[in-house]
């Protein structure tokens, strides 16, 4: 019987050391994996090789002594720092690994989303100095590789662009968080023009990324000009139809209409294209500050526009930039590439009570006279009937 109970405690032993292994696998705790061994290696010349040994009741209570203090060692968890014991650090651990993986399983979404998207993204590592492009991005750009620095990667941009690029990244920072920026890629013989718009990121290490989202801005993918503001404005017959509603109800409002005047001499100066672009971001500034609803703006020709105002305030904040010279509708800088490129517009503006006439065509007739008198005119940008 007592040859049963050792070989139970031999059993147990053997477990606590294997027991030992399973918790600490990754950090074993060699003393105590040592002093097990030790203890199994010890018994077999007690066991056959002592025979003046014959009392088992003696081996017997040995071997539960020695059980007991290795359980003792094994399950008494050690400290490591005045609070923290061996098991808090395993638990630590084992903490961190899990949330590393929810971080490497969120990079992998990321990662995904980013390649699903149907814009390029470009995310700026290491404080803007190192880009990272997405599939979509590096169909842009050319020859990107992981390890492409920023001046490799403006390499890519046409000459002239280059340094408002490398300036308009640099400048991106806590107090400058967002940007916007067209410049033109060079790809084989072919000039591409690029819309790239970012965002700055802190993250909780401390690093500073900036994250972009660049397409083309190819007039092959749009139906007329290539931009889609423009592309989608209201015409002339329109402006006849809205402008009868309007007359009908007898409200006073106000019809202005506005000709770009340098945009044939920016035409000959970089071509039609860049011409449109700037003739879109233009009316995007004009649309974004009177024109909340589309059909209150209007495209004549190609240069010539309408803008129908019927809201008292809109109207008062519309003439206080007009006959201030407002820089917001004057003088108006078209952040493209490195251009230094200006709009210049001129104003013919005329206001209706609605009892003046039922025409529409006279109204519009009354408004392109009014302009032409502000286009002739040498002292100031606008005519507005009665001042």
């Amino acid at each position: 019987m007592i040859e049963y109970l050792e070989y139970i405690l031999l059993g147990i032993l053997f477990f606590l050391i294997t027991l030992n292994l399973i918790i600490y696998r990754n950090k074993p705790a060699l003393t105590k994996f040592i002093l097990g061994v030790l203890v199994l290696l010890g018994y077999l010349p007690f066991k056959f090789f002592v025979p003046i040994l014959t009392n088992y009741m003696i081996l017997y209570l040995s071997l539960v002594l020695v059980v007991i203090v290795l359980n003792a060692l094994f399950f008494i968890p050690k400290k490591v720092t005045k609070n923290l014991t061996e098991y808090d650090v395993l638990e630590l651990e084992n903490a961190y690994k899990e949330a590393e993986e929810q971080v490497d399983s969120l990079k992998t979404n990321f990662l995904t989303m980013i390649e699903l998207m149907n814009e390029g993204t470009i995310l700026y590592q290491d404080k803007g100095r190192k880009p990272l492009l997405s599939s979509k991005a590096k169909e842009l750009f050319p020859n990107e590789t992981k390890d492409t620095s920023l001046k490799d990667h403006s390499e890519r941009l046409y000459v002239d662009d280059r340094e408002i690029y490398f300036k308009t990244i640099s400048r991106v920072s806590s107090k400058n968080q967002k940007y916007e920026i067209k410049y033109r890629v060079v790809r084989d013989k072919d000039v591409v023009w690029v819309q790239e718009t970012g965002q700055y990121v802190l993250t909780n290490s401390g690093d500073e990324t900036i994250i972009a989202t660049v397409m083309p801005l190819d007039i092959s993918i749009f139906n007329k000009t290539g931009y889609i503001i423009i592309d989608s404005m209201k015409t002339k017959d329109n402006l006849i139809t809205t402008l009868t509603d309007v007359l009908r109800t007898g409200k006073q409002f106000t019809l202005a209409l506005f000709e770009l005047v340098n945009i044939v001499e920016i035409n000959e100066k970089y071509g039609r294209e860049v011409g449109n672009l700037m003739i879109n971001e233009y009316i995007k500034v004009i649309k974004n500050q009177y024109a909340y609803d589309s059909k209150e703006i209007f495209r004549i020709s190609g240069i010539r526009f309408a803008l129908i105002i019927t809201d008292d305030l809109i109207y008062d904040s519309f003439h206080k930039a007009v006959i201030d010279n407002n820089s917001l509708i004057y003088n108006t800088k078209i952040p493209i590439a490195e251009m230094k490129e200006i709009i210049k517009p001129k104003f013919g503006v005329v206001n209706i009570s609605g009892a003046r006439t039922s025409e529409p065509t006279n109204v519009l007739n009354y408004a392109e006279q009014l302009l032409k008198e502000s286009k002739e005119s040498t002292r100031k940008n606008y005519t507005i009937f009665g001042e």
